[in-house]
Formats: structure tokens, sequence, C-alpha cells
């Protein structure tokens, strides 16, 4: 599906320059020649005395004008093009779904219920009569393959996307009911690989959305993890990070956070050994007060819970 978009969009790309470069081509032709023209037409008459270098000059500079006119409307091709762009990527983000909310609250997940779920992208279905449970607490591996269904099966799970068929029930409650803003916020901790840092220094990123008693953990979990080199943050930027540091860093941010369910994607990519083991002990220990969920392209269990092994 990925190859699909890409092939139409390179190809829209290439047919997109090559309509800017030709019209820019003939306008720079049209030019030049005309400049050749003119020189060649006006210095014979000059010559022939015909025509005086002053008006050979105010007739060339009207002739600048009248080619620099041509040259704009051949040109509005490209503004036309970048505007026609810009209007139908408006209209594509106006088009996009709202994600359905309601107005119940929850203080913590307690249960997550999967019931005969189906999900499709166009024809492809990607999730088929998934039925499974979820309890508090425990940590539960989530395994499939590049492409299985992983990120959709996490998109569902919170909420981002409405099956096609079947029900999804927190706390036995339809997550359609629920408010989506709250339910987010107050419940789910979610690590994702290649987070974007935002904030002027590193140091505001880690301690963004977080309040006293969070950031107050995300300290000791700093030195835990040993996120950055003696800790020293507040120098420090996005472009000033490796791929561990960065990992270490959200791993630090979910865990310091009081929200019930641990949502990580992917959790060992880039750690050393040392974070590694870590890692292992922390989420063993955090999932015998909570849901961890942790997800992996490859059949490797990644902690010990083999009885709790979701399949995509």
């Amino acid at each position: 599906m990925l190859d699909i978009g890409f092939d139409k969009l390179f190809k829209s790309n290439i047919e997109y320059a090559k309509k800017i470069y030709t019209f820019s081509s003939i306008g720079s032709i049209i030019n030049s020649f005309s400049q050749i023209i003119i020189i060649f037409i006006g210095g014979i008459a000059i010559v022939n005395g015909n025509l005086t270098v002053g008006k050979f000059t105010v007739i060339s500079s009207y002739f600048n004008i009248f080619i620099g006119s041509i040259k704009y409307f051949l040109e509005l091709s490209k503004s036309y093009q970048d505007v026609i762009a810009s209007i139908v990527r408006l209209e594509e983000i106006e088009n996009i779904p709202k994600i359905k909310s309601g107005n119940i609250t929850i203080k913590s997940i307690e249960r997550i219920e999967f019931k005969n779920v189906d999900f499709s992208y166009g024809d492809q279905k990607i999730i088929s009569n998934l039925s499974l449970i979820i309890k508090k607490p425990g940590v539960y591996n989530v395994i499939g393959e590049n492409g299985s269904g992983k990120s959709t099966f996490l998109n569902l799970l919170a909420g981002i996307i409405e099956p096609d068929k079947g029900d999804i029930l927190i706390n036995s409650i339809n997550i359609s009911e629920l408010d989506k803003a709250s339910f987010w916020e107050n419940n789910i901790a979610f690590q994702q690989q290649n987070t974007i840092v935002l904030g002027n220094s590193l140091e505001e990123f880690i301690k963004l959305g977080l309040d006293k008693d969070e950031i107050s953990r995300l300290q000791q979990y700093k030195e835990n993890l040993n996120c950055i080199k003696n800790c020293k943050t507040e120098s420090r930027n996005e472009k000033s990070i490796s791929g561990g540091e960065r990992q270490k860093i959200n791993l630090a941010r979910v865990f310091s956070k009081n929200n019930s369910t641990l949502i990580l994607d992917e959790p060992t990519t880039f750690l050393d050994l040392k974070a590694k083991k870590y890692l292992e002990n922390e989420i063993n220990k955090i999932a015998k007060k909570k849901i961890v969920i942790v997800v992996s392209h490859n059949d490797t269990i990644l902690f010990n819970e083999k009885e709790n092994v979701i399949r995509i």
C-alpha cells in the first residue's frame, strides 16, 4: 500500500517538474532569441543610418518589457500549480475524518477487550476477527512482522481509528463513548520511535507535560538509564543526541508518568546491553501495578510473560 502511494507521488512530481522546466525553458529561449534578433536588426539599422542609438535604446527597453510580460504568463503556470497543490492539500486535511469522542472519563484502565474486531485499508484487510482481553496488571507482548498491522492495532486500542466491525471495550465501556482527550492524557503513556524533540533545549522537552512528582521520578530514571552523558541536558538539543540517547529519554519520560497503561514500541532499539537489562527489570517491576504493552517485529519474546503474547 505504501509502495503504491510512493509510486503515485513520484510520478506526480516527475510530471510537475517536466511542466515547470518546459515552460521555464520556453521563456528563456524566447527571451534569448528576441534579444539576438533585436540587436541584429537594430544594429543593421543603425549602421545604415535608418535608426539612431537613442531610438534603438527606447525600442529595446519597450521590447524587453513586452518579453518580460510574456515570460510572466509562461511562468504563471508554476504559480498556478503551486496554488492548486496547496488547495488540494488543504482539502485533504479538511476531509480527514474527525476522531469521534464521547463524554465518559475514566481514572484508570483496568481491562481492554477486543471483540471480533475487523479493520481494512481500502480492499486490504489488516485486522481480521481479532478477539483478546488485556487485564491490569501484566506485560503483553505484541508480536508481528513489518506491515502486519501492529500500528493499526495500537491505533485501534487508542481510539484513533474505529473498527469496521466488532467492539473495543475499555473497562466494559465502548471506546467510542470515552472522552478521547482525557483518555489519552490520563491513561496512556506511549513511547514511540523517532519522536520529535520539541522546545529550545533537551531539558525543556524532557520535562514537557510532566507534573512535579513525575519530574522527580524522571530524574531518577535519567540516571538509571544513563540517558545523556553526565545527564547534562540543559545545553543539549535534538541534533546533538544519538539514537540510543533519544530512546532512553523517551523511556524515562514514559516510565515517570502516572498513566495506568504503558505502550512501548520496539523499546530495545539502539539500547546498549546494560540499558536493555535495566529496561527488562523495570518493565517487569512496573507491570506488577500497570498494564505494559510491548511491541516487537520479531518472534523474540522480550519479557517473561509467555502466556501474554498477542500475534498480529
